[in-house]
């Protein structure tokens, strides 16, 4: 949690001096940060994205910087890059505009070409804590570099978290009834594959809901009971980069040709261009073929709050 807290910090703070122009100082534990773990990216994104952080900075002194509304929102975020927009409200009324990246413990702030004609940006430190709801960083901040004032600058921050309105969602329909099958190793020749190749299908990053319909026919099929008849979808960014997976599905009841599987939400970091479905059963070999299922269709949407 402190991690988080000190990252989104760091990043709003920077953005004090982006009105007085140049390429942001960059200390040597940013160049040199280590890449984050999966899991420490996988909870930043839960906090980041799809909320706009916004609030004030205030000096602590009338000589200890220039106060004002500040803002931060992130569109991206792997495993070890962060990629944001700031923008930061001068007292004189002006915005301006930096890109954010860097390493989830290490940002460096790029004022926007055409923003910064003078060179005397500071570079800056923050600690600040995030609290229980993850909705509100509050601290404080130093100033330091060869600017005016750099090492003089100080004082105190903080910053709410506002979710975004969530609009869209989309449906990808599969063709025919494409059956995947369980079979015994060394089977020869299995009629139905363990998986179906990816097929194109756009989902924007943000927090979604998924829900998945799939089927057997049943009612004209004389099988036995079969308990994993369930499926999985594995979601792919471009260059064919593994995101996440949802599922698996509900077994689909030996009664019923069809069975609807909310999937939960998941929150993606980056876009998804391509989904593919994939058997689901995990368990030990089988001795014949068995758990024939049929993916349907698979849908995401705004999230039920």
């Amino acid at each position: 949690m402190k991690s988080v807290s000190l990252i989104v910090v760091s990043v709003l703070l920077s953005a004090c001096d982006i009105t007085k122009g140049g390429n942001p100082i960059v200390p040597s534990e940013v160049e040199s940060a280590p890449p984050v773990s999966v899991g420490a990216s996988g909870r930043l994104a839960s906090v980041l994205i799809g909320k706009v952080w916004s609030g004030m900075q205030i000096p602590a002194c009338p000589e200890c910087g220039e106060g004002g509304p500040i803002a931060m929102e992130f569109s991206s975020l792997s495993p070890s890059m962060i990629v944001g927009q700031l923008r930061y409200a001068a007292q004189n009324g002006a915005i301006y505009h930096a890109t954010v990246t860097g390493s989830v413990d290490a940002m460096a702030i790029t004022v926007l070409p055409g923003e910064n004609p003078q060179n005397t940006l500071c570079g800056y430190r923050a600690s600040g804590s995030l609290n229980a709801d993850a909705t509100r960083i509050e601290g404080t901040f130093s100033g330091y570099g060869p600017g005016p004032n750099c090492n003089g600058k100080r004082g105190s921050f903080w910053v709410n978290a506002d979710i975004l309105p969530c609009t869209g969602g989309g449906t990808y329909v599969y063709q025919g009834n494409q059956h995947l099958a369980i079979y015994p190793p060394g089977w020869p020749n299995p009629e139905y594959p363990f998986s179906l190749p990816a097929v194109p299908f756009a989902i924007p990053a943000g927090e979604w809901a998924f829900v998945a319909f799939t089927g057997d026919e049943h009612s004209i099929k004389q099988d036995g009971p079969q308990a994993f008849e369930i499926v999985q979808f594995a979601l792919y960014g471009m260059g064919d980069k593994l995101l996440g997976t949802v599922g698996p599905t509900i077994d689909v009841p030996d009664d019923k040709d069809s069975q609807e599987s909310p999937l939960g939400t998941r929150t993606l970091t980056e876009p998804v261009v391509s989904i593919k479905a994939i058997h689901g059963y995990t368990g030990p070999p089988v001795e014949a073929p068995t758990h024939s299922v049929y993916p349907i269709s698979l849908s995401y949407g705004c999230p039920v709050r």
